[in-house]
């Protein structure tokens, strides 16, 4: 009997922020699995899951012209995804925009993939408050690049949403960015998702 759950680590995918998908570590993962035919794995893309205790589910806009075959997998893998969240951590997670994460290079591949965070439940509600009084953080957090040559076609002034973001994100990159800012708590939820995953395994 074989496990369905392959494990992956990968790196770089902040270089696909200005350059495209194709410089991210899973990109080229990404584009193994399409070559093979290996397209309708669920794929799980857990990304900076050491701080805090509310899983958080990447909000992911497909391109309008995304074939509705794709859709269709997509969604399907969504709300599985949430299913997994809500046996994993019941009543405490959420959906919410993310930043750029790995999933995208599976998304470019023609791959389902989903995008799996973590924060702290009092910063996930702040942020939660800053995308209902402000629908233009959205945007900021989720179409960086296209933003960013709109701005540089346009002469269109950035919009300021950094000090919206949740805390947590604002230390990536920095010299915070370290193990004194993981919290216990977040592995023990984290433990309870890959064990939801683990019991729902089916032969490969």
């Amino acid at each position: 009997m074989f496990h369905n759950v392959r494990i992956f680590f990968t790196d770089g995918e902040e270089l696909g922020w200005n350059t495209g998908v194709s410089e991210q570590g899973a990109f080229g993962i990404a584009n193994v699995f399409k070559r093979l035919g290996i397209t309708n794995d669920d794929v799980y893309v857990f990304d900076s899951c050491g701080r805090g205790e509310i899983p958080v589910l990447a909000r992911t806009e497909l391109p309008e012209k995304t074939p509705l075959s794709f859709v269709k997998k997509f969604s399907d893998l969504f709300d599985r995804t949430q299913e997994i969240l809500r046996l994993a951590s019941p009543g405490r997670w959420m959906t919410l925009p993310v930043p750029y994460s790995d999933n995208a290079s599976f998304l470019a591949c023609g791959i389902p993939a989903v995008a799996i965070t973590m924060l702290p439940a009092q910063e996930a509600s702040l942020y939660a408050r800053e995308l209902n009084k402000h629908p233009e953080l959205k945007d900021a957090v989720m179409n960086r690049e296209s933003s960013k040559k709109e701005r540089m076609t346009s002469g269109k002034i950035e919009y300021s949403y950094k000090e919206r973001l949740p805390y947590t994100w604002r230390l990536f990159h920095t010299p915070y960015d370290n193990e004194s800012s993981l919290t216990a708590e977040s592995f023990t939820v984290m433990k309870n998702v890959l064990e939801v995953l683990a019991r729902a395994k089916n032969l490969a």
